[in-house]
Order: structure tokens, then sequence, then C-alpha cells
């Protein structure tokens, strides 16, 4: 009805408005998002051209769309979002979900546009574009440049005394030295990776370290 009436600034101004305080209501001011709520935040926000409101807000719902092996719905919202705005985190977020489709290639590409995307001092989105891209490498055989690009992840996560990020890294760099057959230097960063995760109590990460050491002793 308003488009109607206003002129192209004043029905822009309008849209724009309207999103701050949907996003406010729905986003901001609550604990827990309803997702269908949050999709129509995504939406709007592109349709009225706010940038930050409609990226970070789908950023959020891709990744927990690809952490619940939802890799479709993630796709194609991000594709979405893509049409509008170039991002970097929604480059990588893509990424994951292209991975794990068979798009290896699509994902390399993306990896690689979200990296230079990606701003310097964003480290610890670095950090993790780094760690995907190398796990990706890992999966197309190329184990060289896969534990090249845990190395660089690894750097970045010390730099920043991300420890999880850290015990993350350590934890894959020991799975591909398994790989090529150097068991002892695999067991050592295993250990590393263990005695992180007790530090910082991350029982999954420790269970899954724990459940590595094993078989390899074995």
């Amino acid at each position: 009805m308003l488009e109607q009436v206003l002129n192209q600034v004043e029905w822009q101004t309008t849209r724009q408005q309207a999103v701050r305080k949907i996003y406010q209501v729905w986003w901001e001011e609550v604990d827990n998002y309803i997702e269908e709520q949050a999709l129509e935040i995504v939406r709007l926000g592109l349709l009225a051209k706010e940038k930050e409101i409609a990226v970070s807000v789908g950023d959020i719902i891709v990744n927990h769309w690809v952490n619940s092996s939802r890799f479709l719905e993630a796709l194609k919202l991000c594709q979405q979002i893509l049409a509008v705005y170039e991002d970097y985190r929604i480059l990588g977020a893509i990424a994951r979900a292209e991975k794990v489709l068979g798009l290896v290639e699509d994902a390399a590409n993306h990896y690689q546009q979200a990296l230079e995307l990606c701003p310097e001092d964003d480290f610890e989105i670095k950090a993790s574009i780094v760690h995907n891209m190398a796990g990706l490498f890992a999966q197309k055989g190329d184990i060289n440049r896969a534990i090249t690009l845990y190395e660089k992840s690894l750097q970045i996560t010390n730099s920043t005394n991300d420890i999880g990020g850290k015990a993350a890294n350590l934890h894959e760099m020991a799975r591909l030295f398994a790989q090529q057959g150097d068991v002892t230097k695999a067991i050592a960063l295993y250990k590393q990776s263990l005695q992180i995760n007790q530090s910082i109590n991350n029982f999954r990460g420790k269970a899954a370290t724990l459940n590595q050491l094993a078989y390899l002793i074995a």
C-alpha cells in the first residue's frame, strides 16, 4: 500500500526502518529465535538493502542448518543471499554445504573467495575458513596441502589464543599424519589436542581424540 503513495527514496527508507524494527523485536530482544521469523528478517533485509542484518542473521541460520545436516536448504538460502551480496561469511557457509553435497570444486572456489574477502582483523573467521579448506583438500586426497593449511590455521588460533580452534587443528593434523603412516607424530599431536580439550572441559573433543589414540595404540 505504501509503495503506491511514496516516492522511491521514501519507500526505500520506510522499508529499511521496518526491517530494523522487525530485527530488533524478532532477533535482538529474544533469547531463542523462531526460524520462520528469522527467514523473514533475511528476506526483508535483502529487499531493503540492509546488508548487515540480512547477512548476519542468514549466516547463523545457514551454519545451524549445515550442523543439522540440512545441506540443501543451506545451499539455497546462501544462493539467495549471494545473489544480492558477495559476503565472506556466506561464501564460507555455502562451501561447507557444497563440500558435503559433492560440489567439491564449487566449495574450493567459494572458500578461496571467502578468504580473499575476509577482513584482515577477523581472525576467528579466517582461521575457520582455512581450517575448512584444509578439510576439503584432505577429502580430495591432497594431504600435503591440507596439512599446510591446518598449520596456517593453527598459527592464527595461536595468535588469538583460540584454545578450542587450536585443539581442533591439532586433532585433524594428527589424523592426516596417521593416514601417512607417521604414527609417532600423530600420537604426539593427539596428546596435545587431548590436553587442551581436558583443560577447557571439551568432553566431545576429548572423547573423539581418545578414540583415535586408542585406535593408533592398538
